[in-house]
């Protein structure tokens, strides 16, 4: 996450990932941390998430990773996360 950026979501497939996958509103009230840039929101989530959201989000991420950002996810990188 730099610059306010995560992945290569644009905010509608931020929002969508985070309400289809994760079944949270991310551009509610109590994730605008700071700018309210994805990345603070991505932040503020992480904080405020239950564990089985950040599970989700996780998994979510797992899954679509190819989707979601150009870079490769190595394999002992994906087990860690797993």
């Amino acid at each position: 996450m730099g610059g306010g950026y995560v992945l290569e979501f644009s905010n509608r497939t931020f929002e969508e990932f985070f309400r289809e996958v994760v079944g949270v509103a991310i551009f509610d009230a109590r994730f605008n941390e700071g700018s309210g840039s994805k990345a603070n929101r991505m932040r503020a989530f992480w904080r405020l998430a239950s564990d089985k959201q950040l599970q989700s989000m996780t998994s979510g991420l797992l899954e679509g990773w190819s989707l979601y950002t150009k870079v490769p996810l190595s394999d002992p990188v994906r087990t860690l996360l797993r």
